[in-house]
């Protein structure tokens, strides 16, 4: 017989809302999330409207937000959605002596996720900084130390697809198996799925 596995906390963070009984009550009553786009000036684009999450902030989520100040906004929608998922399931984050009774090197995270944001705004700044009009076209010599100086490390490295999975680990503390999958629209499924099995293997 196989061991039974049970979901026991869930979050969400998405453009219905910032909690399940927002996102259900928006479902059920047909509200839509796409709105006009704040998030940038989309005035120059054919379409002006998207699915944003608006008026997030990850402080109302998570006490010591400090910790996570580089963190894209995909990173911090995860965590408000894990900050949720574990008030839900009974288990303590944001603590070094966490009296839930959980092992923390038995615990473990199973992350379906995207990519992170490009960082593209110092790429084409430095590229018009760069551009010579002359030959109409970029001078690359020009162009790497403009580049350069826009990078920060953080930044550069927020863009990368395990990045999200960290910032839970440090959030909850846990210290078993962390892995995240990258697997476009299945990626959410997969990781139900294989934590699942992972959880069954103990």
């Amino acid at each position: 017989m196989k061991h039974r596995v049970v979901i026991t906390g869930m979050g969400v963070i998405c453009p219905l809302g910032h909690s399940v009984p927002a996102m259900w009550d928006g479902l059920m009553t047909g509200k839509s999330g796409a709105a006009p786009t704040t998030l940038f000036d989309a005035s120059i684009f054919p379409t002006q409207f998207d699915a944003e999450v608006k008026g997030f902030e990850l402080s109302r989520f998570v006490k010591n937000a400090d910790l996570h100040q580089h963190a894209n906004r995909g990173s911090q929608f995860a965590m408000g959605a894990c900050v949720q998922a574990c008030r839900q399931a009974g288990i303590e984050i944001e603590t070094n002596n966490p009296s839930d009774g959980i092992d923390r090197r038995r615990m473990g995270i199973y992350l379906g996720a995207g990519e992170g944001p490009v960082n593209f705004n110092p790429f084409f700044s430095a590229m018009i900084d760069s551009w010579d009009s002359g030959s109409n076209q970029v001078d690359w010599p020009k162009w790497t130390p403009q580049a350069l100086a826009g990078l920060t490390a953080e930044n550069e490295i927020e863009q990368e697809p395990n990045m999200p999975v960290s910032h839970l680990a440090r959030l909850t503390g846990a210290r078993g198996i962390t892995r995240s999958c990258l697997t476009a629209c299945a990626a959410s499924t997969q990781a139900v799925g294989e934590a699942m099995m992972l959880v069954r293997h103990g």
